[in-house]
């Protein structure tokens, strides 16, 4: 029998095969395009509903202005997503009319200020729209329809730590200790009277011309821990400095560490920081001391405390830190303790007290008690003309202690934040430098760092800024919304950002 070979057979195959091949790849293409496709549709989708939210927040500010032209925030929540707004009117009301600082004397802006009963407030609440104060601490009283600033000052928190953020709200109404505002809050605040998580509410004046006279100061209360160190007003027409008269936060914030027992084998308080009081930096043991310790770093802008081991004299402190990093404190013997952390921040997120330096180590009997610097407070003004200004928030010096040996010597302040919200700005000073450290014996207390200083332009109309976001399993898409408009309601800009 014999056998005949079908090449062509195979040859066929091969070419059916090769086909294929080549079909299944444009097809896979053609699949892919489209998939690709889909994602590219489906983002704009989320994207374009992030911005019909952000829309409706601008809608429901024009309504609420309608009612009330006033300073307002709140939030709309979604399906999918949420809107929040922030409404800027002018520069305030005026209603508590003209103020003059005079010659010599000082006046405070926070005479109504209180911290938040122990919990959790704002985004995610049953209520949104209403907070409980404490009356165990501040003082004054609030009332309806008064324009408040909102402050988270610590937040025992490393990760994601919240302090700093801040909003204006405006009272509508108050039910005992309970403050309802007449939207809903845009962050998330907390209270804990047993641990570090601060916030405090404070009034915001009303004044309609503010004049600081030669040698004059306008400041606030120091922070105790639950109040105070913030400096917040309006001015609706005119803030206006003459010769040496200051808007002034120096050395209200951040409580300098003291220097424990002042004794052998004992640590340097931590300069108080955004994680709470006594925490900071850590500190380097030299080769030659034994049973040195080392604070851990807990994120805080707080400098380090000083180590006075037996028979050796103490390490200076650390500086404080806030936009920028204060220094170590350094000894002849190469024991130091280090600075607070830097905190990046934006003053349109958060505003925050410079942080304070960390306090001596000593042998005993110091005096003056080698006490951290304190660090400078927060200036928050809004006002249509600002002429001449003079602006402090600078953070204390360090301290030695000269009756002692080497050693008793604690780290400098950070400088505070400044904000200036205005129509036109002309500036004598503006001042958010740290402290500075000093020297005894050879050991030098930690420098502080500088402060943060921002100003924003605003005009008289009203600002409403609306974000929308739009969240799925995937990501999240953002659109920014800013409107501005005059008092009869016309839209004088609009844009996207």
């Amino acid at each position: 029998m014999n056998i005949k070979n079908d090449n062509q057979g195979y040859v066929a195959m091969i070419i059916v095969l090769i086909i294929t091949a080549v079909a299944l790849v444009i097809a896979i293409s053609i699949s892919l395009s489209g998939i690709s496709e889909v994602q590219m549709s489906f983002s704009q989708t989320q994207s374009d509903k992030a911005y019909s939210f952000s829309d409706a927040c601008v809608e429901e500010s024009l309504n609420k202005l309608k009612s009330n032209w006033v300073d307002m925030s709140g939030s709309l929540p979604f399906n999918d997503g949420d809107c929040t707004y922030d409404v800027f009117v002018g520069y305030g009301t005026g209603a508590e009319g003209s103020i003059t600082v005079n010659s010599g004397t000082t006046s405070f802006s926070d005479n109504v200020k209180r911290p938040l009963a122990d919990g959790t407030y704002g985004v995610g609440q049953a209520d949104p729209r209403t907070v409980t104060i404490s009356t165990a601490h501040g003082e004054g009283s609030f009332s309806t329809d008064d324009s408040v600033l909102l402050i988270q000052m610590g937040d025992n928190a490393i990760a994601q730590n919240k302090t700093g953020q801040y909003e204006y709200g405006y009272i509508d109404t108050i039910s005992g200790n309970d403050i309802t505002f007449v939207g809903n809050l845009s962050n998330t605040y907390t209270q804990d009277s047993l641990g570090d998580d601060r916030t405090q509410i404070l009034k915001v004046p009303q004044y309609d011309n503010v004049t600081i006279d030669n040698a004059g100061i306008l400041t606030g209360d120091p922070w105790d821990g639950y109040t105070g160190g913030v400096v917040a007003f309006n001015a609706f027409n005119t803030l206006a400095f003459n010769g040496t008269g200051l808007v002034d936060a120096s050395e209200i914030g951040y409580r300098g560490g003291g220097c424990g027992s002042c004794g052998n084998n004992t640590w340097g308080q931590c300069g108080e920081g955004i994680t709470g009081i006594g925490s900071g930096g850590g500190a380097t043991a030299p080769d030659n001391y034994t049973g040195y310790q080392v604070h851990p770093d807990t994120g805080s802008n707080g400098g380090a405390g000083g180590y006075g081991p037996a028979f050796y004299g103490g390490s200076p402190g650390g500086g404080g830190s806030n936009d920028t990093s204060g220094t170590a404190g350094t000894s002849i013997q190469g024991e130091g303790a280090d600075p607070g952390n830097v905190i990046s921040h934006s003053l349109e997120d958060k505003l925050i007290f410079g942080g304070a330096g960390g306090g001596g180590g000593d042998n005993d009997n110091a005096i003056p008690i080698p006490i951290g610097g304190y660090g400078g407070g927060i200036i928050l003004i809004r006002a249509n003309t600002i002429t001449n200004a003079n602006i402090s928030t600078v953070g204390g010096d360090a301290i030695a202690a000269t009756s002692s040996g080497a050693g008793a010597v604690s780290g400098a302040g950070a400088g505070g934040d400044i904000r200036l919200l205005m129509g036109t700005l002309s500036t004598s000073a503006i001042d958010v430098s740290g402290g500075n450290g000093v020297t005894y014996n050879d050991d030098t207390g930690g420098d502080g760092g500088d402060g943060l200083y921002g100003t924003t332009t605003l005009s008289g109309n009203a600002i409403i800024e609306a974000i929308g976001t739009v969240t799925d399993e995937t990501r999240s898409y953002t659109r920014k919304i800013r409107v501005e408009v005059d008092s009869s309601f016309n839209i004088v800009s609009w844009e996207e950002i």
